[in-house]
């Protein structure tokens, strides 16, 4: 042992520096004041929370309605068999001055539900759910007093896709709109509305755009 040293014992731990000391001091001091401001989340994983005098109250819709929907079927000697009969209810936030794109809340309930669900709704294979909840941007109003170029219609409704407009079949010379008891009889032919230069299934509708002009 060299004079002037002194002995160390087997595992005694060296003397802390002040600059850690110090930077403990700082970290700790930080953290506390992280802590103190930092926004409460009790009321959102704790339970309902109250609700702040400042909190807005949820606008009526400007449109909502209810109609009782039924499905019946046509019995060979006359008679109506109903299937099933709903109460739906449908309202729209917002129905004046809406500009391009703008997007608009649409809720509905009551209805039965769907199945067979499209990954896209809004794609060409949608028309092929069951029990589908069709949402359609139509032209017109309706009002049965208006005149007849008013009134909304299939015709003044928009598609995105031709197919949307048709219902073609070879399979059969009698598809079902042949067999709507609520349609005319010129919608009830095997081909309707079909163009002459197409070369025809065995049974064709079409359902054509009528513009404002």
């Amino acid at each position: 042992m060299k004079n002037g040293s002194s002995a160390r014992r087997k595992g005694a731990s060296r003397p802390t520096p002040r600059w850690v000391k110090a930077l403990r001091i700082f970290t700790l001091l930080a953290l506390v004041g992280a802590i103190a401001t930092a926004p409460s989340w009790h009321s959102a994983t704790s339970g309902p929370g109250t609700a702040r005098a400042d909190t807005p109250t949820p606008a009526a819709p400007a449109f909502k309605a209810t109609k009782t929907v039924t499905r019946d079927l046509l019995l060979p000697d006359g008679t109506d068999d109903i299937v099933d009969t709903k109460n739906v209810t449908l309202s729209v936030d917002v129905t004046n001055g809406l500009h391009t794109l703008q997007q608009i809340d649409v809720s509905w309930s009551g209805a039965q539900p769907s199945n067979n669900i499209a990954a896209d709704p809004n794609s060409d294979i949608a028309r092929d759910e069951e029990y589908p909840m069709v949402l359609l941007e139509c032209r017109g109003v309706d009002d049965s007093t208006a005149p007849a170029s008013s009134q909304i219609s299939p015709e003044t409704c928009w598609t995105d896709f031709d197919e949307e407009r048709a219902q073609t079949t070879d399979s059969t010379e009698f598809p079902p709109w042949r067999n709507d008891r609520y349609a005319s009889t010129a919608d009830r032919q095997q081909y309707v509305n079909f163009p002459a230069s197409c070369t025809p299934d065995l049974a064709d509708h079409v359902l054509p755009t009528v513009a404002a002009d």
